[in-house]
């Protein structure tokens, strides 16, 4: 995988509502090579997104590798933001199908 992204996220937690994810599971993509997961914060991929960095979802392939999702992109304005793979306005989260932890 070329380096698409800073960060790829492969699993989501909402919260108990559904609306907002809480946790991910990120890696870092070290031009091209996807680093293990770490869970992190919501909080931390919309600070990074701020920042400039870049995050894309990666899903796991039938063969152990990864393949890219779609980019994720922060809409909306504080204290209302979303993380999104489509950057329409709708008030939710959403991070294409992921699978959960």
């Amino acid at each position: 995988m070329a380096n698409y992204a800073n960060y790829c996220v492969s699993e989501v937690r909402y919260s108990s509502d559904r609306k907002m994810i809480s946790q991910v599971k990120v890696h870092v993509n070290n031009e091209g090579i996807i680093g293990f997961s770490q869970i992190c914060y919501r909080s931390l991929v919309v600070a990074k997104l701020k920042q400039g960095f870049t995050f894309c979802t990666i899903l796991k392939n039938s063969v152990g590798g990864w393949n890219k999702g779609a980019d994720i992109h922060l809409v909306g304005t504080p204290p209302d933001e979303y993380i999104r793979t489509d950057p329409n306005s709708t008030q939710k989260d959403n991070l294409e199908n992921l699978p959960e932890f």
